[in-house]
């Protein structure tokens, strides 16, 4: 039996010498091509909604390419058959755009080889967009406490680290050290500024690693960044008040704390928390939410730290 590993052309030459009981028998030469066949079928992985009219959906690439490379993936929702397709011979995330908002989809996906496309995946888990509302769960099973721009923020509860008590603690950076790419305030600055303290080699393993890591159900590692210090605001505002927030620009400083909120999921303890903005080349912004006054304080000084994202 012969097994063939790849497409192209083969031949196979076989002859006889012959014994005292069985005569000699030439060469003989057959040639045959071994073509390629559709690929296998992806593996199926998360699907998360992206937007109120789009979601985002993993894939593994399959095992076999059918002896041809894969040139893309389609991914196809049910219902409504919403495609997306990705020119790439490996595996990846589709952002599936063009979804009917309060509509619950699954998706499947296809890789697509010279033959043709392969057999679809599995189908995924189900994702339905929505439009979010300040007070609701956001995609990554946090708490809206901002709309701002046609972006919407949630934050992370007040356990998100797995420790079981309120709100890790951490130091914005191991000395201190300048990040000047770290100096956003407004909303919308957030990510930036947590990213430039990722690429700091100083500050790298510090808040910025912590938030950068949580990743639960509904979103990635990543996602999730230290709020700026207009950011952090909003979430102070949104404490006082959760029915109707004063805006992010409105200084917290002087309010107390909603009872009923603080004492939920989402409460803040007293105690001044880490933005990602960066007040000096030493210092950093650090909000308090006892008395709502924003301060600066060394970034080698351990704070607490909570995580939002935006969508």
């Amino acid at each position: 039996m012969l097994a063939f590993v790849s497409t192209g052309t083969c031949s196979i030459n076989a002859n006889q010498a012959g014994n005292s009981t069985t005569l000699a028998a030439p060469q003989v030469t057959v040639s045959f091509t071994v073509a390629a066949v559709a690929a296998g079928a992806p593996t199926i992985g998360a699907a998360a909604m992206a937007s109120v009219t789009s979601a985002t959906v993993a894939f593994t690439a399959p095992t076999s390419n059918g002896g041809a490379t894969i040139t893309s993936y389609t991914a196809t929702s049910t219902p409504g058959s919403v495609t997306a397709t990705l020119n790439q011979s490996g595996s990846g995330t589709f952002t599936v755009t063009g979804l009917t908002t309060g509509t619950t989809y699954t998706f499947t996906v296809t890789a697509t080889n010279v033959v043709g496309a392969s057999a679809a995946s599995g189908a995924s888990g189900s994702v339905t967009p929505q439009v979010y509302a300040l007070g609701g769960t956001g995609p990554g099973g946090g708490l809206i406490f901002l709309i701002s721009g046609g972006t919407t923020y949630e934050m992370a509860p007040k356990t998100w680290s797995g420790a079981g008590t309120p709100d890790a603690t951490a130091t914005w950076c191991d000395g201190l050290t300048d990040v000047s790419a770290a100096t956003g305030m407004d909303v919308g600055t957030g990510a930036a500024n947590t990213a430039a303290m990722a690429a700091s080699s100083a500050c790298s393993s510090n808040a910025a690693a912590a938030v950068l890591a949580y990743a639960p159900s509904g979103s990635s590692a990543g996602e999730w960044f230290l709020p700026s210090r207009v950011e952090m605001n909003a979430m102070c505002n949104y404490s006082r008040n959760p029915t109707t927030p004063a805006a992010p620009s409105v200084s917290c400083a002087g309010t107390v704390q909603n009872s009923t909120f603080a004492a939920g999921t989402y409460g803040f303890p007293n105690g001044t928390f880490w933005t990602s903005s960066q007040a000096n080349p030493s210092a950093a912004w650090n909000p308090g939410f006892s008395d709502g006054v924003g301060y600066n304080q060394d970034k080698n000084v351990a704070l607490q730290i909570r995580p939002i994202r935006a969508f």
